[in-house]
């Protein structure tokens, strides 16, 4: 379709622009059930058009393998007070699955979580007891727990800070540009470790360190150690869990970017910012009284070890409100419902929670430093935390900025909650957000532009402007041979297109590019008498018939 407009618009040679038609056509014509032998007589670019037309409907043709439909993913807005009853059924349904999977396990200790919204906690739970010598008395969301590897999420906060400060020029560079001292044997070439590959486990680095005296070293002393250990695969292979890469990562972009500590920049630039008051690296015997005592499965409590140069890998200890704090700092942004301080700005905020590798199963993805599950239509960007007597989970989809947080002192698959609760959270949000969007603004003096448009200087008619009534309201409808998408008035002279969710798939919606093109028309003596859409098909004109 945009083959033969273009070339009736730009004037191009007639005879060469119906060669470059059929070759694109013949490429397609099993799929059009248009005879090849037939695309060959066509010897000009208007009966080529015409036969185009004649086989509009087959463009929609679906078959087994077809994409479906791209789902519905409502805007954030804020929700009203009481909340809708969808949420609070959800709830609910969530408190009854963490009693029921908690007592399944039958462990000692306890759990506390939260499901946050944009910048707000809208429900708690919590379970168990905080110390089994007082059984009666459980955890609050305020309570301490180790967070083990969600710890990884600071080391991943740092660097795209120091990313947007222009400290690390890009994510792509190799880290040897920029750690003083530091190598690695790559025994499959030549090309050093990357930051993304470090912050998204793609860099073939090897699991653990080979730290002595239970890492209780400087980097002076790990980096000639380092220095002897080879990679294990090569770069971008396959991601392969790295608690040493994190410790590289937080150690030495603090050291030699900031010039202080991992410890320091975290409490500086992470914890004072946003305010996390239970929120840190060292277990002080004021932060002790308020930790929940961690749990093997026999019930003998766990040491608070301190694990050194490894600390950015798992050392921090948090509570359910300060993660919650994080979760809402992601999600800060001009539509926040109130005052909140991003940890990121801009694009780099984005880039945080993209994915960078799908796995084979299509289901589960890696990110940085997430550990992705795609759930009901969304990606669940997840960071899992383990360490002797705790298990943590931060879950966040920024697209509907919501959010789970949950703490345990004692060992369990923390992604069995998650696999669980979103299925439960996701509709429910889901439907109330639908609800509660803005209508699409209703368009003055439709009949302006009702009509049959042809191009320019042809007969062919190529598009028809009609009101329609119905599901997505009272709007005006376009048709351009088989695409259907409806117009979001901005002023007189000006629309853009709206294809609601559930119209076409994500891909053919992205591949088009239509969505949100502008229709520029022009009006004389209070009559459309033609409209440009320069962003989609530069330089042709669609003329109204009279």
């Amino acid at each position: 379709i945009a083959c033969f407009t273009i070339f009736i618009s730009s004037g191009i040679n007639a005879e060469y622009g119906t060669i470059g038609c059929l070759v694109l056509l013949s490429q397609h014509a099993h799929t059009l059930s248009i005879p090849f032998s037939l695309l060959k007589q066509q010897k000009d670019v208007e009966s080529l058009s015409k036969l185009i037309l004649n086989h509009a409907h087959l463009f929609n043709l679906k078959t087994q393998n077809a994409d479906p439909p791209c789902p519905l993913q409502p805007t954030p807005v804020p929700l009203p007070n009481p909340l809708p009853q969808n949420i609070t059924d959800a709830f609910k349904e969530l408190d009854q699955f963490l009693t029921d999977y908690w007592e399944s396990l039958n462990l000692p200790g306890g759990l506390s979580a939260a499901v946050v919204y944009d910048q707000d906690i809208l429900h708690t739970f919590n379970f168990g007891y905080k110390n089994k010598s007082e059984p009666s008395i459980p955890p609050t969301i305020d309570t301490i727990y180790r967070i083990g590897s969600v710890s990884k999420v600071f080391s991943a906060i740092m660097l795209y800070q120091l990313l947007e400060q222009g400290l690390i020029k890009s994510i792509d560079d190799e880290v040897e540009n920029y750690w003083e001292g530091f190598s690695i044997i790559n025994p499959f070439s030549n090309s050093g470790i990357t930051f993304r590959q470090i912050v998204s486990q793609l860099a073939g680095l090897p699991r653990e360190s080979e730290c002595p005296n239970d890492c209780q070293i400087a980097s002076e002393e790990m980096l000639p150690i380092i220095a002897n250990i080879s990679l294990i695969l090569p770069p971008y292979k396959i991601p392969s869990y790295s608690n040493l890469g994190f410790a590289l990562l937080g150690n030495l972009n603090a050291e030699n970017l900031k010039g202080v500590s991992f410890g320091d920049y975290v409490e500086n630039e992470i914890i004072y910012p946003l305010n996390l008051t239970s929120t840190g690296l060292n277990f002080t015997d004021s932060v002790i009284t308020q930790t929940a005592v961690g749990y093997d499965s026999n019930g003998n409590p766990q040491p608070l070890n301190y694990y050194g140069w490894m600390s950015p890998a798992g050392q921090i200890y948090s509570t359910v409100r300060d993660l919650a704090k994080i979760a809402s700092s992601i999600f800060c942004d001009n539509s926040s419902v109130s005052a909140c301080t991003p940890i990121l700005n801009g694009s780099w905020a984005t880039e945080f929670t993209l994915p960078v590798y799908l796995n084979p199963d299509g289901v589960t993805l890696f990110g940085t430093p997430w550990e992705i599950r795609f759930q009901n239509s969304y990606l669940v960007r997840r960071k899992g935390g383990n360490v002797p007597g705790y298990s943590a989970l931060l879950a966040v989809i920024p697209e509907l900025k919501l959010s789970l947080v949950s703490l345990f002192s004692n060992s369990i698959s923390e992604f069995d909650v998650s696999d669980y609760a979103f299925p439960i959270l996701i509709p429910a949000f889901v439907s109330v957000l639908q609800s509660l969007q803005p209508p699409v603004p209703t368009i003055p003096n439709p009949e302006l532009y009702i009509g049959t448009y042809y191009l320019q200087n042809t007969t062919t008619p190529i598009a028809v402007i009609e009101k329609y009534s119905g599901q997505y309201g009272n709007l005006l409808l376009f048709n351009i041979i088989g695409y259907n998408a409806f117009f979001y008035y901005e002023s007189a002279t000006v629309m853009s297109v709206y294809i609601p969710p559930g119209i076409i798939s994500c891909l053919d919606n992205e591949l088009l590019a239509l969505q949100y093109q502008k229709f520029y028309f022009v009006i004389e003596k209070e009559e459309v008498v033609s409209f440009t859409v320069n962003g989609f098909v530069p330089g042709v004109v669609f003329v109204k018939a009279k």
